[in-house]
């Protein structure tokens, strides 16, 4: 299992962990006639107000969340003694909404990409247009029996694996497409190859397009992490994908943000690094002691997030 985003059992939305306590910060409300906290009121510091991700009435043993957007998206998994269950937050509203199966990615449109499960095993990916839509299904290649679904990107393309009983693994893209007529319609899967001489291929994490219509998604060739580049036509099909590239044997890579840089983990020994699309890999700084570490995600400015050990 790869993944994309950090997701543990005490997590909060500004990117942090707060200890055994599955919780969201939210910043404070400005205060009557003041700045919120902090400037000209005596020096005072911001507070937080730190909430449970976990619908209200809820029993829960541990949360995670997958993945927050600018626009107060968040959707992750929680706990229960019945199992796990995926939500959507609303943070405007406060509102959860349940989710089918296992839920890893939304949009800044609020567009969802997740995975139904059969006998605990993933069989079928699905794609919501809302928190509330119907579910769309995202099917695996022909001749395949189930697929994984890692991440949606601002323009609905939708990366996971395909997979069979004895196919191996596969990595492909799906685009849902809006009709005029207001039905959708799933372009896909495209399948991505390996390297020349590998066996297998799968797809952790796919940008935002700088160039337009051109997309790179990050994957791994058998245990090389790879890039490759797609491409939407006019119509918003998917284009034939180009040659995975490798980004080498020492390098693992966890996510690629819109400038193409990545970030991810060196080996022997596992250390947390930054790999910018126009340069050589860079070492991101550790505190003292740490035996190990990856950067799991990273944003147009460069700045990563991960765990160290």
């Amino acid at each position: 299992m790869y993944f994309r985003r950090l997701l543990v059992t005490a997590s909060f939305l500004t990117i942090g962990v707060l200890a055994f306590t599955p919780a969201l910060a939210k910043p404070p409300k400005d205060k009557p006639g003041g700045g919120g906290g902090g400037g000209d009121d005596g020096g005072s510091t911001a507070a937080y107000t730190i909430v449970p991700f976990a619908p209200t009435g809820v029993p829960f043993d541990s949360s995670g969340i997958a993945e927050l957007t600018d626009a107060g998206d968040v959707v992750g998994v929680v706990d229960t003694e019945n199992g796990q269950s995926s939500y959507h937050l609303d943070l405007s509203t406060g509102a959860y909404t349940a989710l089918p199966g296992r839920v890893w990615s939304v949009n800044e449109s609020g567009e969802i990409a997740g995975v139904r499960f059969v006998d605990s095993q993933p069989v079928e990916g699905y794609y919501l247009s809302a928190p509330t839509a119907i579910p769309l299904p995202l099917l695996p290649l022909e001749g395949d029996t189930g697929v994984d679904v890692y991440s949606i990107n601002d323009s609905r393309l939708i990366v996971g694996t395909s997979f069979g009983a004895s196919s191996g693994l596969t990595a492909v893209v799906w685009r849902p497409i809006l009709n005029d007529d207001g039905t959708v319609v799933v372009n896909g899967p495209v399948p991505l190859n390996p390297l020349e001489g590998d066996s297998s291929s799968i797809a952790i994490d796919i940008n935002d397009s700088v160039v337009a219509d051109v997309f790179e998604v990050l994957g791994e060739s058998d245990s090389v992490s790879v890039i490759w580049t797609i491409q939407i036509d006019s119509n918003g099909a998917l284009s034939s994908p180009s040659d995975p590239i490798s980004l080498g044997t020492s390098v693992k890579g966890y996510a690629i943000n819109l400038l193409g840089d990545v970030c991810g983990s060196s080996s022997g020994p596992t250390r947390p690094i930054y790999l910018p699309s126009d340069g050589p890999a860079q070492s991101l700084k550790v505190v003292r002691n740490t035996s190990s570490g990856r950067a799991m995600d990273l944003n147009g400015l460069g700045k990563s997030v991960g765990q160290i050990e």
